[in-house]
C-alpha cells in the first residue's frame, strides 16, 4: 500500500513539474493558490479516473471468468486477470489465475509455454530470484521450442535474478554464453548495465570494457548510454598502473553520428583527434597531422577540418613521401565543405602529378562528381568518358555519364547511349521501364513529341502500374483512363472473419497460428500476441483472405512492422497524386484501402 502511495506521489510531482513549464509559470506558486489548487483537483480526477478504470476491467475480466463454460475461454480470460494482477503489482492473485490458465489448457496448446513466462515475471517481481533462475535454466534447454526473443527473454530473467543473488561470476559466464550464441539479439541497456558491473566486481576489466561500448554506441539516447559513456571517460583519465583506456575510431564513428543533439559530443570528439587512438586494426596509435585531416573528415566535422588545410599545405613542402595523400585529404576536405572549385582543382592536381598512383581511378570519379555538383555536367561527362574508355564501370557510373550528358543537353549522345542493350544491367526490373522512359524524356527534349508518346504508350502497355507509369500519368493524366482497369485490389476481403475461414484447422497450420494471434490479443497479451505474428512467415500465406485477417490482426496489435512486411509487396500502385490538396483529399476517400496500406497511422484509435 504505502509503495502505491509513493508511486503515486512521484508521478503526481513530475505532472505538476510538466504543467508548471507548461503554463509558464516562472514562479513558485503557492499550494494556497486558486491555480494549484485546480491543478490538483484535475491530478485527483485524472489517478481517480485511472484506478476506475482498472477496477472496471479486473471486474470485468471475473465475470467474463466465472460465466464462460467453454474451457479455452476460461483459460484466455484467467491469463487476462493474471497479467492484469501483474501489472497491478497483486502477485498473489496474478500467481493463482496464472497456476489456474495452466490447468485449464491442453498439453499441446500453443499458449502453454507464454504462461510459463509470465509465472517468471511474477516470481521475478515478488523476488524469488532462486527458484526464476532455476526455472528458466529449465526452459533454456529446451532450445528448439524456443524463439530467438524468447531464448533472449529467458537470458533476462537469469541475468536479473543472478544479480539480486551476488552470483558475478556465474553471471558474467552466463552473459559471455549468450553473447557467442545470440551475436544478432542484443540485451537492452538496463540489462548490459548489470553485466558491466558484475564483470567490474570481478575484476574482468577487458569485457567490462567491451561491454561498456556496446552500451556507448547508443550515446546519449539513454541514460545507460550517458553512464557507460561517463565511465569510458574516467577510465580514459585514469592515473592508475593500469593502461588508460583509448577510444577506437569505430566507436567515435558511432557517436558522431548523433553530434547534432548538441550533448557536447562535437567537442568531446574534436579533443579526441589530439589523444591516442585505436584504428580499425585495433592498434594503437598517436595521430599525426594528416591522420588527424582524416580522423575529422570520417566522421563528418567538416569545418574543424578545412582549418588543417592551411597546415597540410605547408607539410607539402616538407613531407614529399605523404605528397599524394596530402593532395587527396584537401580535396576531400574542400568537396565536403562544398567549396567545389578548389576542390576540383585539387584532384585535377593529383590525376596530373600521379598518373600512376592507385588512388587515381578515385580521384577521376571524385573528379566528375564535383562537377556534376558544380553543374559543369559537360566536364563531368568527358570525364566519364575517358573513364569509360580505359576501364568497365559499374552501373552507377554508366547512369552518372548519362545523366551529366542529358543535362548538357546532348540529346543525339544520349539516345545512343540508352539504344545500347548491354549499357544498363538488367538487375532491376524496373530497369527496362526506366530506359523507356529516359528515351522518351530525350525524344521529347529533342523536340520529337510524336516518338516519344509513343514510346509513354509503350511503356505503359508494358507496366500499367509500375514507377515510371505513375511518373508519365502525373505528367499526362488523360493517358489515366485508358489503363485504370489495369489497376487492381488484392485487399476487397479485409472484412472477412477469421472465424469464416479457420474450418480445418488441423490440416491448416497458417490458420491455426492466426487463431491463437487473435486468442493472445483477446487474452490481453499483446506483446505474445506480435512475436507470434511475426513467426509467421508471408510465404506461408495460401490465399488473399489469410494474408487480409493477418494484416487486420496487425492493425488491432499497432503492430506496423508485420503490417508492411506482410502486405506491402503485393499492394500495386495507384493513380498518380493530385497537386491541389483539395483533390488529394478527395483521392484519399477513393482509395482508402491503399492509402492506409501505403501510410498507416500509428495510434489511431488514440
Amino acid at each position: 500500500m504505502f509503495k502505491i502511495i509513493d508511486n503515486l506521489v512521484v508521478n503526481v510531482t513530475k505532472l505538476l513539474g510538466f504543467l508548471y513549464l507548461w503554463f509558464g509559470a516562472f514562479q513558485p506558486v503557492a499550494l494556497g493558490d486558486a491555480k494549484s489548487t485546480e491543478t490538483l483537483s484535475v491530478i485527483k480526477d485524472l489517478a481517480n479516473q485511472t484506478k476506475k478504470n482498472s477496477s472496471d476491467k479486473a471486474f470485468d475480466l471475473e465475470l467474463k471468468f466465472s460465466r464462460t463454460t467453454n474451457q479455452r475461454e476460461k483459460m484466455l480470460a484467467a491469463i487476462a486477470l493474471g497479467t492484469h494482477h501483474l501489472k497491478e503489482q497483486n502477485f498473489r492473485q496474478a500467481e493463482q489465475y496464472l497456476y489456474l490458465a495452466e490447468a485449464l489448457t491442453e498439453k499441446n496448446d500453443p499458449i502453454r509455454p507464454l504462461i510459463k513466462f509470465h509465472f517468471l515475471d511474477v516470481k521475478l517481481r515478488n523476488k524469488e530470484y532462486r527458484y526464476v533462475y532455476q526455472y528458466a535454466r529449465s526452459l533454456l534447454k529446451k532450445k528448439r521450442q524456443l524463439s530467438i526473443n524468447r531464448r533472449k527473454e529467458l537470458y533476462k530473467y537469469i541475468i536479473k535474478s543472478l544479480w539480486h543473488l551476488d552470483q558475478h561470476q556465474e553471471l558474467a559466464d552466463t552473459f559471455i554464453r549468450y553473447r557467442q550464441r545470440n551475436r544478432s539479439a542484443e540485451l537492452t541497456p538496463e540489462l548490459l548495465v548489470i553485466v558491466a558491473k558484475s564483470f567490474n566486481k570481478i575484476k574482468n576489466h577487458s569485457q567490462e570494457i567491451r561491454t561498456l561500448e556496446l552500451l556507448t554506441a547508443s550515446y546519449p539516447l539513454n541514460s545507460e548510454s550517458v553512464w557507460a559513456f561517463n565511465k569510458l571517460k574516467d577510465y580514459q583519465c585514469e592515473d592508475t598502473k593500469r593502461r588508460p583506456y583509448v577510444f577506437s575510431v569505430r566507436l567515435l564513428k558511432k557517436i558522431s553520428r548523433r553530434k547534432g543533439l548538441n550533448f557536447g559530443i562535437e567537442h568531446f570528439l574534436i579533443d579526441q583527434a589530439h589523444h591516442p587512438m585505436r584504428n580499425l586494426s585495433g592498434r594503437v596509435q598517436k595521430l599525426d597531422l594528416l591522420e588527424q585531416a582524416k580522423y575529422l573528415l570520417r566522421l563528418n566535422l567538416n569545418e574543424e577540418a578545412l582549418k588543417y588545410t592551411s597546415k597540410l599545405q605547408m607539410e607539402l613542402r616538407s613531407k614529399q613521401k605523404d605528397r599524394p595523400e596530402v593532395i587527396l585529404t584537401i580535396a576531400k576536405i574542400y568537396d565536403q565543405n562544398l567549396q567545389y572549385e578548389l576542390a576540383a582543382r585539387s584532384f585535377s592536381q593529383f590525376i596530373s602529378e600521379f598518373p600512376k598512383h592507385f588512388k587515381k581511378n578515385f580521384a577521376e570519379q571524385s573528379l566528375a562528381n564535383t562537377y556534376q555538383k558544380m553543374g559543369e555536367h559537360q566536364a563531368a561527362a568527358s570525364v566519364y568518358k575517358k573513364l569509360l574508355a580505359h576501364r568497365k564501370l559499374g552501373i552507377k557510373k554508366r547512369w552518372n555519364y548519362f545523366w551529366n550528358i542529358y543535362r548538357a543537353e546532348d540529346y543525339t549522345t544520349a539516345q545512343k547511349i540508352l539504344k545500347k542493350s548491354s549499357w544498363l544491367a538488367l538487375k532491376d526490373p524496373h530497369l527496362p521501364m526506366a530506359k523507356l522512359y529516359w528515351h522518351a524524356r530525350v525524344l521529347e527534349k529533342s523536340g520529337e513529341q510524336e516518338k516519344a508518346s509513343r514510346v509513354y504508350q509503350d511503356l505503359l502497355n508494358k507496366d500499367a502500374t509500375g514507377y515510371y507509369a505513375n511518373l508519365v500519368l502525373a505528367k499526362r493524366p488523360y493517358l489515366w483512363a485508358q489503363h485504370a482497369h489495369k489497376i487492381s485490389n488484392s485487399r476487397d476481403q479485409a472484412h472477412v472473419d477469421l472465424r469464416q475461414i479457420a474450418m480445418n484447422l488441423s490440416s491448416n497450420r497458417t490458420q491455426s497460428d492466426l487463431l491463437t494471434v487473435q486468442d493472445l490479443l483477446q487474452a490481453g497479451l499483446n506483446q505474445d500476441a506480435k512475436s507470434k505474428l511475426k513467426q509467421i512467415h508471408p510465404t506461408r500465406f495460401g490465399s488473399p483472405s489469410e494474408i487480409a485477417i493477418a494484416e487486420k490482426l496487425a492493425v488491432e496489435l499497432s503492430d506496423f512492422y508485420s503490417y508492411h512486411r506482410l502486405g506491402f509487396q503485393q499492394i500495386v500502385d495507384f493513380s498518380p497524386f493530385p497537386k491541389k490538396l483539395s483533390s488529394l483529399l478527395q483521392h484519399q476517400r477513393n482509395f482508402p484501402d491503399k492509402w492506409q496500406a501505403l501510410y498507416p497511422l500509428a495510434f489511431n484509435d488514440v
